[in-house]
């Protein structure tokens, strides 16, 4: 492969990478003072589900839908069809799409 070559994938990747994160930071999924307060509660009900200690939201590969563990409607996806997921820019990359979230007292 030729240097011109190298560099042409060079910066194609870091413009890709840019634009990943301009998209971002433009459509946070959720404020972030809200989510460290509800930090440690979200991550007790994804480790209940069988995801792991990193996992901050849940999808359902049924529906393509993605929500905070702190939603009520992450109760009804089962075992087979749950996604867990550590970071926004996982999800981003994915066919999921944020899911309405009901969060009873």
């Amino acid at each position: 492969m030729e240097l011109n070559t190298k560099i042409y994938i060079l910066i194609a990747l870091i413009v890709i990478g840019e634009i990943i994160f301009i998209i971002i930071a433009m459509n946070p999924l959720e404020k972030e003072e809200d989510f460290i307060i509800n930090k440690t509660l979200n991550k007790e009900n994804c480790i209940l589900l069988g995801c792991p200690n990193s996992t901050n939201l849940i999808g359902n590969s049924l529906t393509n839908k993605f929500y905070n563990c702190l939603c009520d409607e992450i109760k009804n996806i089962s075992r087979e069809k749950l996604t867990c997921f550590d970071s926004e820019a996982n999800i981003i990359l994915t066919k999921y799409t944020k899911g309405k979230c009901t969060i009873k007292d």
